[in-house]
């Protein structure tokens, strides 16, 4: 590998330059980032729909006609 700076022949594993004394950025490894699948969506909507449907419910229950006393307390 060869400073950027002054173009000297460095170790491969080097952070600063012998030479010029100027940090060496070494490429950082990014994370692979793959795509959600359909099914990861799916899993991730319904779970974040569960507590709306159980507030919903819980009006439906309270308010509606026909629906077994206990429920409704």
């Amino acid at each position: 590998m060869y400073c950027k700076k002054c173009g000297k022949e460095i170790s491969d594993n080097a952070k600063i330059c012998p030479e010029c004394g100027v940090m060496v950025s070494v490429p950082q490894r990014q994370p692979e980032n793959k795509p959600v699948s359909a099914g990861e969506w799916f899993v991730t909507i319904l779970l974040t729909w569960i507590p709306l449907i159980g507030f919903i419910m819980m009006f439906v229950w309270a308010f509606g006609g026909g629906v077994n006393p206990s429920k409704k307390n």
